[in-house]
């Protein structure tokens, strides 16, 4: 049986402001690599923080608004890591992570003495740990920090940021970590953040599940949605996805604050750890089956409120009201 010890060693609640100096850490030079939904603006807040930022992504388009504010544009996760004291990756999966940290001109090979990898994408506790050993090899730290958020959460530096690794280093990477998110919680060795993220996706996923079910039972019986929703968020029935996805889906957006496909990959990790530990995750296994139709339905890159749209296929009706 895997045990992670959890603890709790910061809370913003407790620190100092998150516009802090940088002046009290020596880390100056910080390479991002990823710039999407999420990384944009996450990248972009460390750049106003003020940190001399170095950026890569596989796409060239997001480029423009880095250069604009002086950021330097690396050709390759090697030279970012040339330039950088702290590298952070935020991408879709594992095996970008492999790639980018790695692959051909990965991170590894532009390897220094003190560099810190940092992974704030979502995968399992068993590639970090493994990520941590491969980078040891080099003499890289290691901090698993996975967020949650949503591109809200990034753009106005208020994510909550869960963390595994040495806490040394952690307190190292604090100041950084700050300038991104707004509660920063330590929760114990390498592994530990991913497994807390994986923990927030299954309590997400069926909190997703939940709005979509009452706003197409409310539809189905003739509410008003909108005072419906205003009822639900009032009491007890209230959740983030209530709030910020009920209105969306009311009014048939389903663009993406985090993808279909993002919760699709994540609830197959937990599904891999439920299986190792035989844990029983009903709820969990029914929103990955379901997430099977959505991406079957073509709505991967849409967001996760796109649930919506299979339950009105099942139910021959649409959420309207």
């Amino acid at each position: 049986m895997i045990v992670f010890h959890f603890m709790l060693i910061h809370s913003e609640a407790t620190s100092t402001k998150q516009n802090d100096s940088i002046s009290k850490t020596e880390i100056r030079n910080v390479g991002f690599i990823g710039l999407g939904i999420m990384g944009r603006p996450m990248a972009m807040n460390l750049a106003r923080g003020g940190f001399s930022l170095t950026v890569f992504n596989r796409s060239k388009h997001a480029y423009s608004e880095f250069q604009s504010i002086g950021a330097r544009i690396a050709k390759s996760p090697r030279e970012v890591a040339l330039g950088s004291d702290v590298v952070i990756d935020m991408v879709t999966d594992a095996p970008d992570v492999e790639e980018v940290l790695f692959g051909p001109d990965g991170v590894v090979e532009g390897a220094h003495s003190g560099l810190v990898v940092i992974d704030m994408s979502t995968n399992s506790p068993e590639i970090a740990a493994s990520t941590a050993e491969r980078l040891a090899m080099k003499s890289i730290d290691f901090l698993d920090a996975p967020v949650t958020g949503g591109d809200r959460g990034a753009r106005e530096g208020s994510l909550t940021i869960m963390v595994g690794g040495n806490k040394e280093v952690f307190t190292k990477c604090l100041p950084i970590l700050k300038k991104m998110g707004k509660e920063i919680v330590y929760m114990g060795k390498t592994g530990s953040g991913q497994a807390t993220k994986l923990a927030n996706q299954v309590a997400v996923s069926i909190h997703t599940l939940a709005t979509c079910e009452a706003l197409l039972f409310g539809s189905a019986c003739g509410l008003d949605l909108n005072l419906l929703l205003r009822v639900l968020t009032s009491g007890a029935a209230s959740s983030w996805n209530l709030v910020n996805l009920g209105p969306r889906i009311i009014k048939r957006d389903f663009e993406p604050g985090f993808k279909a496909a993002h919760i699709h990959k994540d609830l197959k990790y937990v599904m891999r750890v439920a299986e190792k530990e035989r844990l029983a995750l009903p709820g969990a296994a029914t929103v990955h089956q379901l997430m099977n139709a959505v991406l079957a339905g073509g709505y991967g890159e849409k967001g996760t409120q796109a649930l919506a749209k299979i339950l009105e296929k099942l139910a021959s009706r649409e959420i309207i009201g």
